[in-house]
């Protein structure tokens, strides 16, 4: 499909995942790449105004640099998911070593007395 001046574009994917357990299937997952064109509204020198596909609402999306919303073209969408998940990647990464460093930190640890708080936090 070519690509059209009215619309933006932003790729997303999808994995299959288990009916029952709602966790993907590691053995083969399917993975389903979308582009959705996006109609542009209005468009000004750095951005556009659209209609969220998300809340259905009129925003303004940046249509300059790295962090932008949707692309004006379809390979630059498909390249921005690419990178979308090359960093959501490093952030979970990070996640995990956070919880695996608490984890180790508490192992042998005695239940800590937790009476003494209410809502989170200490009595006076």
């Amino acid at each position: 499909m070519k690509n059209d001046p009215n619309y933006l574009y932003r790729a997303f994917g999808q994995v299959e995942t288990d009916r029952h357990s709602g966790s993907f299937k590691p053995s083969a997952p399917k993975v389903t790449v979308m582009v959705d064109a996006i109609t542009i509204l209005r468009r000004t020198p750095a951005g556009a105004w659209i209609i969220s596909p998300t809340t259905g609402k009129e925003v303004w999306v940046s249509t300059l640099g790295r962090k932008r919303f949707a692309c004006p073209t379809r390979e630059d969408a498909l390249e921005s998911l690419v990178q979308r998940n090359k960093w959501r990647l490093v952030h979970l990464g990070n996640a995990i070593a956070k919880a695996e460093a608490i984890r180790e930190a508490f192992k042998g640890v005695a239940p800590v007395e937790i009476e003494n708080l209410i809502d989170g936090c200490y009595k006076e």
